[in-house]
């Protein structure tokens, strides 16, 4: 097993963590880093996906277990804007692949 220790992204994007192990250290890098930010206007939801110079997907739900197979939002390298009606219930991923 790994503990995290630490984690960070750098300029380009590309996340780093820190994991101490029973007999080494290890610094892994996950790329590519996806970023959503969500704000809400009265009976809306706006979704900003950070493309990060990559063609990501938004997956939206109204069901966490759906999450898989849920709408999906193609977003471009340069991050896209999208705009959701509020819900009851609503989940969100953003996948770089």
């Amino acid at each position: 097993t790994t503990d995290v220790r630490g984690f960070s992204f750098d300029s380009d994007g590309e996340l780093y963590f820190v994991g101490n192990g029973a007999a080494s250290a290890s610094l892994f890098k996950i790329v590519p880093y996806a970023r959503a930010q969500l704000t809400f206007d009265q009976a809306l939801v706006n979704v900003r996906v950070d493309g990060n110079g990559k063609v990501l997907k938004l997956i939206n739900s109204s069901n966490l277990n759906n999450l898989f197979n849920g709408n999906t939002n193609i977003v471009s390298e340069s991050g896209d804007n999208f705009v959701f009606p509020m819900e009851d219930s609503g989940f969100f991923k953003a996948v770089a692949e």
